[in-house]
């Protein structure tokens, strides 16, 4: 006789979503006081916003800033220039990345997909000796701003892995819904899989190791491969 497979869920972390609409009233009546008083801080301060999507951008803009960022603040392996490029390519149509100046020099960046009725952000680096001035919030009200006047209705703002992750989330009005995996098992005597824990001591080590012990040059051609082992 035939055996349906069984299958367990396993709740990974929750997700953050903003429901868009009027730009005005989201700034005014949804967005946490800190929030406002953050973008206030960006535009005295006097940064300028810039869309950009193509191919140069990605390569001389954004690309340098992430490789940055990603030793610096994550001490984490890079994903590769040329997966950045094909989007740019491939997927110009969707692709947005809205870029924060400081006197003419770029000082962060948020790249994220407008699809359907809704926008998915996916990176947000910045040169951590000027997240005072507060690029990152300017980036992404500029973003929202934008999804609201274009007709968007969801600001997808991603994971929400930890604590501190989801207190600034939580800062922008969203709203969090639980993200699960299902795995359809032999049976019930199999084990899932253990996610890594961004917060753990082995994950901080390596990260530390990385961060001290890797140049930035070295780390585009070290990263392509971790990536290629870890199958993303």
């Amino acid at each position: 006789c035939h055996v349906e497979p069984t299958h367990k869920k396993q709740f990974l972390n929750e997700f953050a979503t903003l429901r868009l609409g009027d730009s005005d009233h989201i700034y005014t009546n949804v967005l946490d006081r800190q929030v406002r008083k953050a973008v206030s801080k960006a535009q005295r301060n006097k940064l300028l916003v810039e869309e950009r999507h193509d191919v140069e951008s990605i390569r001389d803009w954004f690309y340098p800033l992430y490789l940055r960022y990603m030793k610096e603040r994550h001490g984490a392996p890079p994903l590769p220039l040329d997966l950045f490029i094909g989007f740019a390519e491939r997927m110009a149509s969707y692709l947005k990345v809205f870029y924060v100046k400081h006197d003419k020099r770029i000082i962060a960046a948020l790249l994220g997909y407008a699809v359907g009725k809704r926008i998915y952000i996916s990176h947000a680096p910045v040169i951590l000796e000027f997240n005072s001035l507060r690029p990152v919030d300017l980036a992404h009200w500029k973003f929202i701003e934008w999804g609201c006047k274009q007709g968007f209705e969801y600001f997808d703002f991603g994971n929400a892995k930890y604590a501190g992750q989801k207190q600034f989330k939580k800062k922008w009005g969203c709203e969090f819904t639980e993200y699960n995996r299902i795995y359809y098992l032999r049976d019930d005597n199999c084990s899932l899989p253990k996610s890594l824990n961004p917060i753990g001591y082995k994950y901080q080590l390596a990260s530390q190791l990385w961060r001290f012990l890797v140049p930035t040059s070295w780390s585009p051609v070290l990263g392509q491969r971790i990536h290629a082992l870890l199958g993303e």
